[in-house]
């Protein structure tokens, strides 16, 4: 059973007992500039936003002339691995191994006083304790937005990598999460930081990058804000408890905030609610953890449990909602059934084993990935088709987004199941678990022959992988972000569908003329 599981999922991961007073995210002497007022004035004076490199950004999250645009869709280097690293500014004399100086301001009077580093932005929690259990005073920041003009899985994922990077190099990070509800157009997301004023701090900047709609949605809308200290933290009976480790994408969640709430939490020391006694019966119990407001959320609670089973998980809202109702001073402000899509504390371990020792394969992360819904679909309707076969272990696959698949005019319900299985293979190569840096760039060696018998071709930029480029696009389908290392292979994200030439035999199966 996953630690914690999806509860950190959403609360995003902690745990530790109070006897654990540290957490290591990143370097204390390898972390970001921050905001100071003569880099800010240097940096306006040059027309540039006074906070640029002070937290972690990717550079294809920023609006600024000085990276020339060259990260966005249609600039020269969009869809290259190194536009979506986050990266900040350091002091000179810091210890991160990967910084560098600056060559922008070599010149300047800033020349000798920073070093640009994505090393600053990293944080590696997984299979760490975490300190959100009774005693740490933890702090938890739980918001409701409603979606506007983006779908809602393109949202989070949005999200995702811009806020992620953000809240992880700021002072006391402990944890930050994404939550799809069951309501399709509103989300959760939940930041954990070790006290109130870093939590606070950390909130209103994040406010202001929210308001400069790096994220691509200027019509999403909170819907409701709270902040509160966490009072308690339960986990599943063959867990340590005094231990929540790190999540697991994929578990099921259930949440509720009340007024003066009660009954939902342990009474008094040695005991627990009866809520917490039924879930530790149950094999898919994950986690229980509850919080009371501070400031003008004071009169106001928020709990929540995982389990790795969704029907586990609705039963277990309703018994909490039961055993509530029994209250009569308690009033309930909402109640939110979801999943957990992303948690910064194993962001960068895509490869993670779970507690058995097993990890996950590419149909798991194929199905678990929000931004892959409809990449699920086909690869369903291929693997489940007659005359499907496996004859390999190892797989690269180079899997379209949503969007992407939208875009091809692709509709999964019109492929006959000869030309899914052929356009999944298309998307495949077998026996070879490839990621960036073992394809090649050289032109006549840059070809790759799928798993359906067609090549694709290797598209680069000053000598690094960008895309890849079938017979039949007119562009090349482009990296999104860092490939995925499962148990039997590597996934790269693209934004486009790759397609072979419109001649070969299978393509009229596509219904795409």
């Amino acid at each position: 059973m996953p630690s914690f599981s999806k509860a950190i999922a959403f609360l995003t991961a902690f745990a530790v007992t109070s006897s654990i007073t540290t957490i290591t995210t990143v370097d204390a002497a390898c972390e970001c500039i921050g905001l100071k007022p003569a880099l800010s004035k240097f940096f306006s004076d040059k027309g540039w936003s006074p906070d640029l490199g002070s937290y972690c950004l990717a550079w294809d999250a920023l609006a600024s002339d000085h990276n020339d645009l060259a990260c966005a869709k249609g600039g020269s280097s969009y869809g290259a691995a190194w536009c979506t690293e986050a990266w900040c500014y350091v002091d000179a004399d810091n210890t991160c191994a990967d910084a560098i100086d600056t060559v922008a301001f070599a010149d300047t009077s800033m020349g000798d006083t920073l070093q640009f580093a994505t090393g600053a932005c990293g944080i590696d929690t997984c299979g760490e304790c975490l300190p959100i259990m009774e005693g740490d005073d933890a702090v938890i920041g739980v918001r409701l937005w409603h979606t506007g003009s983006e779908a809602t899985d393109e949202y989070v994922a949005a999200v995702d990598e811009v806020f992620t990077p953000y809240y992880s190099s700021q002072p006391g990070f402990i944890s930050y999460t994404g939550v799809v509800t069951q309501d399709p157009d509103v989300v959760m997301f939940i930041s954990v930081f070790d006290t109130e004023a870093n939590s606070a701090a950390a909130y209103d900047t994040a406010k202001d990058i929210h308001d400069k709609e790096l994220h691509g949605d200027p019509d999403d809308e909170i819907l409701m804000n709270y902040f509160g200290k966490i009072t308690w933290t339960g986990v599943s009976s063959d867990a340590d408890e005094d231990c929540v480790k790190s999540s697991d994408f994929g578990d099921y969640f259930s949440a509720r905030m009340f007024y003066t709430a009660g009954n939902d939490r342990p009474q008094e020391a040695g005991a627990v609610a009866d809520n917490y006694k039924a879930w530790t019966a149950v094999k898919s119990f994950d986690s229980y953890t509850s919080s009371t407001g501070m400031g003008e959320f004071d009169d106001e609670s928020f709990f929540f449990e995982t389990f790795d089973d969704e029907d586990d998980s609705v039963d277990a809202n309703e018994l909490a909602l039961q055993n509530t109702n029994l209250d009569p001073t308690t009033s309930l402000i909402y109640n939110v059934q979801g999943q957990v899509v992303f948690d910064s504390t194993c962001r960068d371990h895509d490869d993670k084993a779970t507690d058995d020792g097993t990890c996950e394969t590419i149909a798991d992360i194929i199905r678990s990935n929000p931004r892959l819904s409809h990449f699920e679909d086909l690869y369903e309707a291929a693997t489940n088709a007659e005359g499907y076969y496996v004859d390999t272990d190892t797989w690269t696959l180079f899997a379209p987004t949503d969007e992407a698949i939208k875009n091809s005019g692709l509709v999964i319900d019109d492929v006959t199941a000869y030309a899914a299985i052929r356009l999944l293979m298309f998307h495949e190569v077998k026996g070879q678990a490839l990621t960036a840096s073992d394809l090649i760039c050289d032109a006549g060696e840059n070809l790759i022959e799928m798993g359906s018998g067609q090549a694709t071709r290797t598209i680069c930029s000053k000598d690094s992988p960008i895309g890849q480029k079938g017979g039949g696009n007119a562009s090349p389908a482009l990296f999104m972000g860092d490939e995925i290392v499962a148990c039997n292979g590597v996934i790269h994200i693209i934004d486009e569908v790759l397609l072979p030439p419109s001649t070969v035999s299978w393509y009229s199966g596509l219904s795409l003329d």
